[in-house]
């Protein structure tokens, strides 16, 4: 029976999924949130918060930033109980990409800062690949460029390791537009 819920649960985020691919935004909604209540009659705590970060994804693209930020905190508070870090490091790295949707660029350093430590905890390059790149882009917006430069350097060393070009690209197309910064 618990078995059966959490297999219709997973099935519902999956949709979800599709859904939010397609910017089917209101099915994506509903399929998240009865993922959600599956997941909490079957008392699955980790599954939850993985819900709940969907969700949180979902509201980011609705530009619905309360929500988001209700829905990445709730998310975080349960990968903590969860003791799941990479799930943790993976709420701060989204909080952060939500404060700066917002400006509030102090939040989002130290969220993405955060997240990086705990994403090396993990030993997850791709995770920390990104940190760097979007600290990266926060410096260079900014106007700090030395540490811009060092935080899209690490990132397109990862992005090489791990085998992913258009990273690597993206972080060069970034690294150049600090070039000019500097030039000008």
């Amino acid at each position: 029976q618990a078995q059966d819920i959490l297999g219709q649960a997973n099935d519902l985020r999956c949709i979800g999924d599709l859904y939010l691919h397609r910017d089917q935004l209101e099915e994506a909604e509903k399929s998240f949130l009865d993922a959600l209540e599956l997941h909490k009659q079957a008392q699955s705590i980790l599954e939850q918060a993985n819900d709940l970060h969907h969700l949180g994804d979902l509201y980011l693209h609705k530009d619905q930033l309360e929500e988001a930020e209700k829905s990445f905190l709730d998310a975080l508070e349960l990968h903590k109980q969860a003791q799941y870090i990479l799930g943790q490091a993976n709420d701060l790295q989204s909080l952060g990409d939500l404060y700066l949707c917002r400006d509030q660029l102090e939040e989002a350093e130290k969220n993405f800062m955060d997240a990086l430590e705990l994403h090396q905890h993990a030993q997850d390059i791709f995770g920390q690949a990104h940190d760097l790149r979007k600290l990266g882009m926060l410096y260079i917006d900014r106007g700090q460029q030395e540490q811009a430069e060092k935080c899209l350097n690490t990132a397109l060393q990862f992005f090489r390791d791990i085998k992913l070009p258009k990273w690597e690209t993206h972080v060069l197309h970034l690294l150049s537009k600090l070039l000019s910064q500097v030039v000008n």
